[in-house]
């Protein structure tokens, strides 16, 4: 999967990171649209990179249930 990290200092880049896999009780959603918004223009602007995947706002389909989790999700 692809996802955006703000490197620090106004710039960004996407990466590819391993396909998540659903554990008891989750889900996983294949992403189709995500935004980034005005909350996170802190991470974007800080002088030192994020630590994770950012935007949210996402709009997507669910790929796979793990086990436990709710049928009619």
């Amino acid at each position: 999967m692809r996802g955006v990290m703000f490197k620090g200092n106004r710039l960004a880049e996407v990466l590819e990171f391993p396909d998540p896999q659903a554990g008891p009780g989750e889900a996983v959603v294949k992403i189709r649209a995500s935004g980034i918004c005005g909350s996170d223009l802190h991470w974007y602007r800080a002088s030192e990179p994020t630590d994770m995947i950012t935007g949210h706002e996402a709009c997507g389909v669910i790929q796979e249930l793990g086990p436990g989790a709710a049928p009619g999700l």
